[in-house]
């Protein structure tokens, strides 16, 4: 997936991105946990950014660059 797919609406997520983004979230919660705080992200490599749109929803005060 890339930037040119973001127009395509991925109903069926590939099972590894699936476990891949709630892993990596598990590990931001260990750090971040419900923080208020604003932090700067950038994820090079964004894919169709459904691991940064997971990211955000999350963290809503935050801020991602792809």
């Amino acid at each position: 997936m890339d930037l040119s797919e973001i127009t395509k609406e991925v109903l069926n997520r590939h099972p590894w991105e699936l476990s891949r983004t709630k892993c990596v979230l598990n590990q931001f919660a260990q750090y971040l946990g419900n923080t208020d705080k604003m932090a700067v992200y950038a994820n090079i490599g964004a894919g169709d950014l459904y691991f940064d749109r997971a990211l955000l929803k999350r963290y809503t005060k935050h801020q991602m660059y792809c």
